[in-house]
C-alpha cells in the first residue's frame, strides 16, 4: 500500500460532512488507501460506537474504490 491516510475526528455537528469530505477528497487525489483508528492517544478519547462509527462512513465511501485497514479496540 503506497498511500495510507489516517483518519481521526469527533463525532459532533458538522465534523461527520467534514469526515465525508475528506474521504471523497482523498479517493478523487488518488489515494489507495485508509487507516482508521490507528494506535495513536486521539483514538482512545473517542468511544467504541464513535469508533465503530467513523469505519463505517469510510467503508461507506472507500468500499471498492481503495484498501481499507481498521483498528478498533
Amino acid at each position: 500500500m503506497r498511500d495510507i491516510t489516517y483518519v481521526r475526528i469527533n463525532i459532533k455537528g458538522d465534523d461527520l460532512i467534514e469526515l465525508e469530505k475528506l474521504v471523497s477528497m482523498n479517493l478523487e487525489k488518488g489515494v489507495d488507501g485508509f487507516y482508521v483508528g490507528r494506535n495513536t492517544a486521539e483514538v482512545y478519547l473517542l468511544s467504541l460506537e464513535e469508533r465503530k462509527y467513523i469505519l463505517d462512513i469510510v467503508m461507506h465511501y472507500g468500499k471498492g474504490k481503495c484498501k481499507i485497514i481498521s483498528r478498533i479496540i
